[in-house]
């Protein structure tokens, strides 16, 4: 896969993994009170991995040819990890 299709590609699922977050947080007044507590935790959670697949994408836009697979890897491993949080968020 070329950089640019993986770019583009990256693009598009970070957009929709965000904005699921989105619907979530618009369910959380559903969340039963004692479960609340533990939401807000894990919401927490999964908003500041957020922030680091931010920086993660913003790096691989940057990143050079010879950085290129380093960033590629980091940016695989920070989505992996965000998918895992909002997995288990959505069991709520």
């Amino acid at each position: 896969m070329s950089r640019d299709k993986f770019k583009e590609d990256a693009k598009k699922m970070i957009d929709e993994m965000f904005n699921k977050i989105d619907t979530i947080e618009m369910k959380k007044d559903k969340v039963q009170d004692s479960a609340k507590e533990k939401y807000e935790k894990q919401m927490s959670e999964l908003k500041t991995k957020k922030d680091e697949l931010q920086k993660s994408y913003q790096n691989l836009l940057e990143t050079t040819e010879g950085n290129w697979d380093e960033a590629k890897k980091s940016f695989t491993h920070s989505t992996e990890h965000f998918k895992k949080g909002l997995q288990e968020l959505i069991t709520y």
